[in-house]
């Protein structure tokens, strides 16, 4: 997938990142009707936000979609013959797990630019993460 510019609805969707970024795509392609594989390396979707709440989502997800959470994805490589991505990720108890999938989506974070917008002269307090 190159900047969302599909020209029709992929087969299978591996994304990569547990966020609410991810999830919410995950739920729009899944629900048209994509096999969405979300590989997460912490030990829930949606982290940041309450425990319960998190827990409770990854569960639900779970249901619908193939959910690896607590796996770093370790090496992705695209098969030009089949032109399919080969994902490869590492459970923490050390298991390996491999996909293919037609497409890839990465939503594994983001970086704040913050530092160079010179805030501190406004008297914006920034963070490690950006605003507060």
């Amino acid at each position: 997938m190159k900047h969302y510019d599909l020209k029709k609805q992929p087969d299978t969707l591996t994304i990569i990142g547990g966020g609410y970024i991810a999830c919410e795509l995950a739920h729009f392609f899944g629900a048209l009707g994509t096999k969405i594989n979300i590989i997460q390396h912490k030990d829930v979707l949606i982290p940041n936000e309450d425990e319960e709440v998190s827990e409770k989502f990854t569960q639900v997800f779970s249901k619908k979609y193939n959910v690896y959470v607590g796996h770093e994805t370790e090496q992705v490589s695209k098969n030009n013959d089949s032109n399919q991505f080969h994902v490869v990720a590492k459970h923490n108890s050390g298991k390996s797990l491999e996909l293919l999938s037609g497409h890839l989506l990465i939503a594994a974070g983001r970086i704040p630019n913050s530092d160079t917008l010179d805030l501190e002269k406004t008297g914006v307090k920034i963070s490690e993460r950006g605003l507060r």
